[in-house]
């Protein structure tokens, strides 16, 4: 039996343990201070935006032409085995494959099927999966999806385990393939969540105790020491480890800061240190919105990317958008309306991809409107409306249901069929004020 079979027969005990201790600590602390709230779904696991590789990898997978695909893909980890690329070139090469189009999954069967034998098609098969588990879990805290989308989630996640465990055994290096199975692992056994400060105490009682990590974390970690043998001065599968210490996932910033200082004595750059350390005041940012100073949040985010500077390029995909978002509603707790304006413009220069695109939208459009400039705020939300922000189509809806008047272009006609389609596309994604008012609506039809 190989060294990675070996090592994955191990780690399939320790997430069954972990899964079911993380359950019972969780259970446990929720009886105890009422209940807990969960790591969200955010635009920081966004998709890339397109770019002409994308849209060319995309549509030879559309019509079939997994012979070009797979050279091109292999001969990618192959350059990267041959050190003519690095890892930051391997991650951004196959970020392709982040998007979640649900129109693709037979096409990703076909490729695995044609090459059964390959690392690409079946790590390419393992990502599109656990994006699209992702997709399905949707938005929010976990005590607000659905039971049933949590069990879809799970399995679309384990097919996507066992594609990229598949690929694990078909190349010396899989590098990639460490750093996703840790992302999955961040929904798993600790993606349920506790608040940041409450782990943060817990965590520190217990190495300082028994000098043991916290159950949920063990398989990640030894995911990451087997990558950093493959590849000791690799920054990707450090970062994505980092990402899965953050409180949003039931960890805490002290083990983010734990863990940047075992970096700090690794071979990475001090560019990539920056962007690492950066990444640790940004969950001190999001600890200090959840216990609600947004003055101090806001502070703590702008440090960040103060601190990230130009290494902000090295982040995963949806993490600098993120912050900016971040940014974006303490302003707006704050009431600081012309800073959220500005922040959701530097959202909207990045490029980013839709989802990040529409909530920037929005944003600007709630900016517009509480700056007295309402045709502004309506073409933003109309701009958001189109890019499928379920909250803005609602309150677009009620517009046209009821009419509304604005001081300098007058009135919008009530349009009740343009009301009921606002009310109908935010009710599919699940958006419940939105199913209310298609309710209420049609019995006054």
């Amino acid at each position: 039996m190989s060294e990675w079979s070996t090592g994955r027969l191990l780690l399939r005990s320790r997430r069954a343990f972990a899964v079911l201790s993380a359950g019972i600590l969780v259970t446990a602390i929720g009886s105890v201070f009422g209940g807990v709230r969960a790591a969200d779904s955010s635009s920081r696991d966004s998709a890339p935006v397109a770019t002409e590789t994308t849209s060319s990898a995309l549509s030879q997978l559309r019509q079939g032409d997994y012979a070009a695909l797979d050279a091109a893909f292999n001969g990618l980890q192959q350059d990267y085995d041959r050190g003519v690329k690095n890892d930051v070139d391997l991650l951004f090469g196959y970020r392709v494959f982040y998007r979640p189009d649900p129109d693709l999954r037979r096409q990703y069967e076909a490729w695995v099927a044609a090459y059964p034998k390959s690392y690409a098609a079946h790590l390419a098969r393992g990502i599109y999966l656990k994006y699209l588990g992702k997709k399905v879990r949707g938005d929010g805290y976990v005590d607000q999806v659905p039971p049933d989308k949590l069990a879809e989630m799970r399995s679309v996640f384990t097919l996507a385990t066992e594609e990229l465990e598949a690929s694990g055994r078909l190349t010396r290096r899989p590098l990639l393939t460490y750093l996703h199975l840790i992302d999955i692992g961040k929904h798993g056994a600790w993606g349920m969540g506790v608040y940041g400060g409450l782990f943060d105490a817990l965590a520190q009682y217990v190495k300082a105790k028994w000098d043991y990590n916290l159950p949920g974390r063990s398989e990640d970690r030894h995911l990451l020491d087997e990558a950093i043998q493959v590849d000791p001065g690799n920054f990707i599968v450090r970062q994505k480890y980092m990402i899965s210490l953050e409180s949003r996932w039931g960890h805490s910033t002290q083990e983010m800061q734990w863990f940047y200082d075992e970096c700090a004595q690794s071979r990475l750059s001090a560019e990539q240190l920056r962007g690492l350390s950066a990444l640790v005041t940004v969950d001190r940012g999001w600890n200090a919105a959840q216990a609600g100073d947004a003055r101090r949040a806001v502070d703590y985010y702008i440090e960040a990317l103060a601190t990230a500077g130009e290494s902000v390029r090295l982040w995963e995909a949806g993490i600098y958008a993120g912050v900016l978002t971040d940014i974006i509603a303490g302003y707006e707790k704050l009431h600081d309306y012309r800073n959220s304006l500005a922040y959701a413009d530097k959202v909207l220069a990045t490029d980013p991809d839709p989802d990040a695109a529409g909530d920037a939208w929005a944003r600007r459009g709630v900016a517009l409107f509480q700056l007295n400039d309402p045709e502004g705020g309506l073409a933003a939300y109309q701009k958001a409306a189109e890019l499928g922000v379920a909250w803005v189509q609602t309150d677009l809806g009620k517009m046209y249901w009821h009419g509304h008047v604005y001081r300098r272009t007058g009135i919008i006609q009530p349009d009740r069929a343009r009301a009921i389609q606002y009310f109908e596309s935010a009710a599919k994604k699940g958006w419940q004020p939105a199913v209310e008012a298609l309710n209420a609506a049609k019995k006054e039809m």
